[in-house]
């Protein structure tokens, strides 16, 4: 996470893993920098509460039917205009599928960044027979011109993918 005026400026900081942006059924995270706070939100996506909490560093875990974070592999640090947050999570066989991982954060003043697309995640599930895609990289960029590499698998082998797409949009 970056802030303008200091890591230190930061007030909460979120994490949100699902198809869409929406709370609901996903792995949503709110960081509070002061206090070392960690928060898991409900499966519900009540930002309200309850939450399943714990402060980083930590040994404890939270956990909700999406997710898990391990407190013993998670760490937060901050320099500069920095924050950079480590999450040991294990996702729920059910959870499985292709996610969109959402970042947001907001200062004391307070200013609000927004939801912010920061990448992709297949988590992985029973491997289905056929094609099936491999991924991007990379996987984020801000460069006006780049290579990317698209992987496409099939299960009965690459002779036999027809047809492969891209697309490439805001929605």
């Amino acid at each position: 996470f970056h802030a303008p005026n200091g890591f230190a400026s930061l007030s909460v900081v979120n994490v949100l893993i699902n198809d869409a942006i929406n709370g609901i059924g996903a792995c949503y995270v709110a960081f509070v920098p002061s206090t070392g706070s960690l928060f898991l939100v409900d499966d519900a996506g009540n930002a309200g509460g309850p939450y399943a909490g714990m402060t980083l560093p930590g040994s404890g875990t939270v956990q909700n039917s999406q997710c898990s974070i391990d407190g013993t592999g998670s760490s937060v640090s901050g320099s500069g205009n920095a924050l950079l947050m480590n999450l040991a999570i294990t996702f729920k066989t059910p959870f499985a599928g292709n996610k969109v991982i959402y970042m947001a954060s907001q200062d004391t003043t307070p200013s609000n960044s927004g939801w912010q697309t920061i990448g992709v995640w297949n988590i992985p599930g029973p491997v289905p027979p056929g094609p099936a895609v491999g991924g991007v990289s990379p996987g984020r960029n801000s460069s006006a011109n780049q290579i990317y590499t698209f992987t496409f698998t099939d299960t009965n082998g690459f002779a036999d993918l027809a047809v492969m797409n891209v697309l490439i949009n805001n929605a």
